[in-house]
């Protein structure tokens, strides 16, 4: 919907999505969402952190709401359906987030799993 009325509806979808991406509007609000982020359910930040990795542009606004929605599950511990965590686990690989809150970090684990595996692994625990 945000992308249609934000982009209009022409035929060139990829053209659509770097005037999107190009666009304040947009930048306001994926602020917006970022800061509600915390507030959000297991459910809502999994189909936010989706949203966001499906929007196919890497933009520095699109990987900060990416890694603050890391963020933010690292402290839900085993609030998130198996659905919801592999919808997760795919959104922050796609959007290769790659800086985590220390709380995730594992000595024995770092340089040798990859981010999302590590982020697994303390939401499991």
């Amino acid at each position: 919907i945000t992308e249609k009325r934000m982009g209009g509806c022409g035929k060139s979808v990829h053209m659509n999505r770097a005037r999107i991406a190009a666009d304040y509007r947009f930048h306001v609000l994926l602020n917006a969402l970022r800061m509600r982020l915390e507030t959000c359910d297991a459910k809502t930040l999994a189909k936010a952190a989706d949203a966001v990795a499906r929007f196919r542009e890497n933009t520095p606004e699109l990987t900060l709401v990416a890694q603050t929605a890391a963020a933010v599950a690292v402290g839900q511990h085993n609030m998130f359906s198996p659905t919801n965590l592999t919808m997760l686990a795919l959104a922050l690989a796609a959007q290769n987030v790659q800086d985590l809150p220390d709380a995730v970090s594992c000595p024995r684990l770092d340089g040798h799993l990859g981010v999302v595996v590590m982020l697994l692994i303390a939401l499991v625990n």
